[in-house]
Protein backbone atom coordinates (compact mmCIF):
# COMPACT_ATOMS: atom_id res chain seq x y z
CA UNK A 1 0.00 0.00 0.00
CA UNK A 2 1.10 3.59 -1.32
CA UNK A 3 0.32 6.08 1.54
CA UNK A 4 -0.60 9.12 -0.16
CA UNK A 5 1.86 12.25 0.16
CA UNK A 6 0.08 15.90 0.66
CA UNK A 7 0.87 19.42 2.27
CA UNK A 8 -1.48 22.31 2.96
CA UNK A 9 0.20 25.14 2.00
CA UNK A 10 -0.54 28.92 3.49
CA UNK A 11 0.21 32.06 2.89
CA UNK A 12 -0.47 35.75 2.54
CA UNK A 13 0.74 37.45 -0.92
CA UNK A 14 1.53 40.97 0.61
CA UNK A 15 1.70 43.23 -2.59
CA UNK A 16 2.74 47.17 -2.72
CA UNK A 17 1.27 46.71 1.24
CA UNK A 18 4.86 45.93 2.11
CA UNK A 19 5.85 49.45 2.73
CA UNK A 20 3.17 50.02 5.09
CA UNK A 21 3.65 49.57 8.63
CA UNK A 22 2.27 46.57 10.90
CA UNK A 23 -0.65 48.39 12.18
CA UNK A 24 -4.83 47.40 11.90
CA UNK A 25 -4.73 48.82 8.61
CA UNK A 26 -2.41 46.73 7.22
CA UNK A 27 -4.55 43.90 8.23
CA UNK A 28 -7.26 45.47 6.87
CA UNK A 29 -6.09 46.18 3.40
CA UNK A 30 -4.50 42.15 3.47
CA UNK A 31 -7.70 41.00 3.97
CA UNK A 32 -8.87 41.83 0.42
CA UNK A 33 -6.07 40.61 -1.27
CA UNK A 34 -6.65 37.06 -1.74
CA UNK A 35 -10.57 37.40 -2.75
CA UNK A 36 -9.50 39.80 -5.06
CA UNK A 37 -6.96 37.59 -6.51
CA UNK A 38 -8.63 34.50 -6.50
CA UNK A 39 -11.98 36.03 -8.57
CA UNK A 40 -9.21 37.13 -10.99
CA UNK A 41 -7.57 33.45 -11.18
CA UNK A 42 -10.97 31.99 -10.99
CA UNK A 43 -12.66 34.08 -14.30
CA UNK A 44 -8.85 33.31 -16.09
CA UNK A 45 -9.73 29.25 -15.48
CA UNK A 46 -6.40 28.65 -14.74
CA UNK A 47 -6.29 27.41 -11.53
CA UNK A 48 -8.25 26.45 -8.71
CA UNK A 49 -7.21 27.25 -4.65
CA UNK A 50 -8.78 28.99 -1.98
CA UNK A 51 -8.63 30.86 0.64
CA UNK A 52 -9.76 31.69 4.69
CA UNK A 53 -8.78 33.21 7.85
CA UNK A 54 -7.64 31.86 10.87
CA UNK A 55 -9.24 33.27 14.32
CA UNK A 56 -8.10 37.22 14.32
CA UNK A 57 -6.04 36.56 11.16
CA UNK A 58 -6.40 38.53 7.50
CA UNK A 59 -7.41 35.75 5.01
CA UNK A 60 -4.27 33.84 3.46
CA UNK A 61 -4.39 31.67 -0.15
CA UNK A 62 -4.49 27.90 1.18
CA UNK A 63 -3.48 25.26 -1.67
CA UNK A 64 -3.40 21.48 -0.93
CA UNK A 65 -0.78 20.09 -3.06
CA UNK A 66 -1.95 16.14 -3.31
CA UNK A 67 0.03 15.20 -6.40
CA UNK A 68 3.63 13.94 -6.65
CA UNK A 69 3.45 15.06 -10.46
CA UNK A 70 3.45 18.60 -9.20
CA UNK A 71 6.49 20.22 -10.14
CA UNK A 72 8.33 23.56 -9.51
CA UNK A 73 7.49 25.28 -12.44
CA UNK A 74 3.54 24.54 -11.60
CA UNK A 75 3.84 25.95 -8.23
CA UNK A 76 6.21 29.24 -10.20
CA UNK A 77 3.09 29.42 -12.41
CA UNK A 78 0.71 29.97 -9.52
CA UNK A 79 2.89 32.53 -7.97
CA UNK A 80 3.29 34.61 -11.20
CA UNK A 81 -0.62 34.07 -11.43
CA UNK A 82 -1.22 35.52 -7.86
CA UNK A 83 1.90 38.31 -8.54
CA UNK A 84 0.31 38.98 -12.35
CA UNK A 85 -3.25 39.44 -10.40
CA UNK A 86 -2.24 40.81 -7.67
CA UNK A 87 0.73 43.45 -8.16
CA UNK A 88 -0.72 46.89 -7.54
CA UNK A 89 -3.21 46.06 -5.09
Amino acid sequence: MVRPEYANVCFWYIPSLRKLPVSPELWRKLHNVAPVVKEGVTKKCSRMFGYQTHRDKANFFRMVVISPQVSREDMDFVLDQIHSLGKDL
